[in-house]
């Protein structure tokens, strides 16, 4: 392959060098330099080169190169206008990025591409005509797949309607566009006609648990076509990658040359031989690129990068970063500031714009209106009207992503942006004009760290970062270093005095305290951002450096403003020192918008209403319930008495018993007592009887009874004597012999029953 770096020996349309030309590039890079004539010739690459190389015109150029080619040949074709006819859009080639920036950032490229080749040239009317058969899309997350679907079918349908067929490029992310692919009711994506599928940034699809996705991809794409990988590593997921969906890839690593000497420069070279299908590369020029190997990290940094790193208490380190944004340098262009976490972003983007952005438009104000009172209106203007400050992370709305993501692009390098990140924006995003980097939290994978200095310094120009690290995790410094990472202290031209800025730290965080004991939300956030940092420190993939357990939670909450230690169980059962809790109770903040607290009071209101409903409805509960019990335990109560009744000792059966034949004696001796008087003919045997029963039911004492019947013979005298003289005259001889025998009987039985006792 001829090792050469001029656009001229490149065997591309007169349209493309016509585009190239208006983009001022003299030279290709190495990666353009060995991939786009690989790509052009229908071989597989897999590109490994370091941030900032320019991979993207890479693929784009062979991308848009072959579909004009497959477009002319199709039209040569005799069925060359049928090509593809349906309500499917006709994919050419498609590109699968990691974040929707990247995808969004190659489209809006793709766009200026397109639009150089469309312009009419002198080459002829056919180029002009193939041209216009090109077209691009883009497919990212954040909205309805549905409605994505249904604007690809309208193109589609439009395109049909008006008798022709276009090519598409397509600039997606995995997700997205697997989910386009598996839709429903016919896919809106024809990918027969695909002719170049290239995967950028490819080691961070992977990380990013993409696997599934690109197999999707994969297995949809047709078989005969060309496929491109660029990464900045290949890792071992990659290169099964490479088996799988590739075929017999050429594996381009560039490594760019810098001065050598001993021994050095003999491993150098060793390093240069590799076997097999890889192909490494090493340009002539290469010196003048505007790139530089790093060490056993396997990266690539820009020359014209300055690393430096400063050490920071917790509780300091909000005021280095007010400090530092406010600084004279650092407004004179754009700067990314990076964060661990998405609640950390979040969180003190709303203190600097609290800090720096309010600041500038009262002072903007100040000097428009002198020293008159402001509005109302001028009050929420200043926090919201000319904000230096945007975020961006991956748990943002859509819209409001890509608002701030534009914001900060288009904006005038002096007006001094700063995007405040996480490492969704750390891989191939590329922002003119960013000439400083600044990492508020060291990243927790270390290869994070070289993309995330890779967002400046690049084509060509300088840039500086800044690395804030805590006391105890200094030994990250040594490791940067033997990874070939160049990092030295911050100049102190760049810093404040030690006494000053305690100072001016101790302001800071008294004004970030008050904004959050005065602002529910701000509460909410800084509690939610410590939460999240405490929690994503445990998954430091250098623990050894970043040890959880000298982590110190006091000045950590301290430096975030938290008005109270969080209950989290990463925390229980420690103790924490340096930290001095607020004084404001944390539930009678209010929030600074006036609709988010009358929400706020009215949902308390109903909940206190609902708690008041409730105690009431458990008190009622309550008391039928007591009630309820008392009736049980009365009732268990009677049982209980009743059981005991029935239930008789030994003593109490046996005093049962002789009262028992106490009473039996009784009964026989009232018995007898009348059946003497019965004999003798002092009662007839009508008393008898029912005197009998009476003793009976008495327990057997006819004493009373013979009381009663002498007075009773008394009064009646003679009348019973003549009654019975009369009657005993005419009784029957056969009843008398009945009542003796009776009598006698008796008088039997009543000796048995003494010889038994």
């Amino acid at each position: 392959m001829a090792a050469t770096r001029d656009w001229s020996n490149l065997q591309v349309s007169a349209a493309t060098k016509r585009f190239i030309a208006d983009t001022g590039f003299k030279r290709m890079t190495p990666v353009q330099a060995i991939a786009i004539p690989l790509l052009l010739n229908h071989r597989d690459v897999a590109v490994e080169a370091c941030t900032g190389s320019g991979k993207t015109l890479a693929f784009l150029i062979p991308a848009v190169e072959l579909l004009l080619r497959a477009l002319e040949e199709s039209r040569s074709a005799e069925d060359g206008g049928s090509r593809g006819l349906g309500t499917a859009l006709q994919v050419g080639a498609a590109v699968l990025a990691p974040t929707r920036e990247l995808a969004t950032q190659i489209y809006e490229v793709l766009g200026t591409y397109l639009a150089a080749v469309s312009v009419k040239t002198s080459d002829g009317k056919s180029a002009v005509e193939a041209s216009s058969l090109l077209g691009r899309q883009l497919c990212v997350g954040g909205s309805d797949a549905k409605t994505a679907a249904a604007a690809l079918r309208r193109v589609a349908t439009a395109e049909v309607t008006e008798g022709r067929v276009q090519l598409h490029v397509l600039c997606a992310t995995p997700g997205r566009l697997r989910a386009l692919l598996n839709f429903g009711g016919g896919a809106p994506l024809n990918f027969k006609t695909l002719e170049l599928l290239v995967f950028d940034e490819a080691d961070r699809l992977l990380q990013l648990g993409f696997s599934l996705d690109i197999e999707a991809v994969l297995s949809a794409s047709p078989k005969q076509r060309r496929t491109g990988l660029f990464s900045a590593t290949l890792t071992s997921e990659l290169h099964r990658l490479m088996k799988t969906g590739m075929r017999n890839p050429v594996h381009v690593c560039v490594r760019l040359k810098r001065p050598m000497q001993g021994q050095e420069a003999e491993k150098a070279a060793e390093k240069t031989a590799e076997a097999g299908s890889a192909q490494e590369t090493n340009l002539p020029g290469a010196a003048e690129s505007d790139s530089k190997a790093v060490g056993q990290g396997g990266h690539e940094l820009p020359t014209k990068l300055s690393n430096y790193y400063v050490t920071q208490p917790a509780e300091q380190k909000l005021g280095f970063l007010k400090h530092f944004l406010q600084m004279p340098e650092v407004r004179k262009s754009k700067t990314i500031v990076f964060f661990l976490t998405c609640a950390s972003c979040d969180y003190f983007h709303v203190l600097l714009r609290e800090l720096i952005d309010a600041d500038k438009a009262t002072a903007k104000i100040e000097e428009a209106g002198g020293s008159k009172k402001r509005s109302k209106k001028q009050k929420g203007a200043s926090k919201i009207v000319g904000g230096r400050i945007e975020k961006l992370h991956g748990q943002m709305d859509q819209t409001a992503r890509v608002r701030s993501y534009e914001k900060f692009c288009n904006s005038a390098p002096e007006d001094g942006a700063v995007l405040f990140a996480t490492d969704l924006a750390a891989r191939g995003i590329d922002v003119e004009s960013v000439n400083w980097i600044l990492q508020y939290d060291a990243p927790v994978d270390p290869s994070a760290f070289v993309h995330r200095i890779g967002r400046t310094a690049r084509a060509g120009q300088s840039g500086q970062s800044v690395l804030m690290l805590l006391p105890q995790e200094e030994g990250y410094v040594p490791f940067l270093r033997q990874r070939g990472v160049p990092i030295e202290q911050l100049p102190s031209s760049l810093q404040e005095s030690a006494e000053d800025f305690a100072n001016s730290a101790e302001v800071t965080l008294r004004k970030c305290k008050k904004l959050v004991e005065t602002d529910r939300a701000a509460m909410l956030k800084a509690s939610k951002a410590l939460v999240s940092f405490i929690r994503a420190y445990q998954e430091h993939q250098l623990p050894y450096i970043f040890p959880f357990k000298g982590l110190e939670f006091g000045p950590l909450a301290t430096g975030f403003c938290c008005l109270r230690m969080p209950r989290m169980k990463e925390i229980l059962g420690k103790q924490v020192h340096g930290f001095q809790q607020s004084q404001v109770d944390p539930s009678s903040v209010p929030f600074r918008d006036k609709n988010q607290e009358k929400q706020r009071q009215e949902k308390l209101a109903k909940g206190q209403a609902e708690w008041d409903q409730k105690n009431e409805e458990e008190k009622a509960q309550w008391q039928a319930e007591e009630l309820q019990a008392a009736k049980e335990a009365k009732k268990a109560d009677k049982k209980a008495a009743k059981a005991a009744i029935t239930e008789r000792t030994r003593t109490q059966k046996r005093k049962a018993k002789r009262s028992e034949k106490a009473d039996e004696w009784r009964r026989l001796g009232a018995e007898e007592s009348l059946a003497k008087k019965l004999r003798k003919g002092k009662i007839s045997g009508s008393q008898f009887e029912s005197r009998l029963k009476k003793a009976v039911r008495k327990g057997g004492d006819d004493e009373d009874d013979d009381e009663d019947d002498d007075s009773e013979n008394q009064e009646s005298g003679s009348e019973d004597a003549d009654h019975e003289t009369k009657g005993s005259s005419k009784k029957d001889p056969s009843e008398k012999k009945k009542e003796l025998r009776w009598a006698v009987g008796r008088k039997r039985r009543r000796a048995k029953s003494k010889k038994g006792a």
